[in-house]
């Protein structure tokens, strides 16, 4: 997959983000994903799959740290 290209097929998608084809499905049907849908294939902009991935993403957890009195 070329990811210098700025449209990209459910395939791609998957492939990029490391999910099945279903699941790439399952985020449009859930209109997480923003595609177009060009005569029974459905084609994503970059930018939208990596604010899907933003959304997708786990914030890590920060140390606590705990002053004494």
């Amino acid at each position: 997959m070329n990811e210098d290209k700025q449209n990209w097929s459910v395939s791609d998608i998957a492939k990029h983000i490391g999910v099945s084809r279903s699941t790439v499905h399952r985020f449009i049907r859930e209109d997480r994903l923003a595609v177009y849908d060009t005569g029974g294939k459905y084609i994503a902009r970059k930018d939208d799959v990596e604010r899907l991935l933003q959304d997708l993403r786990v914030p890590s957890k920060q140390a606590v740290v705990r002053l004494q009195d």
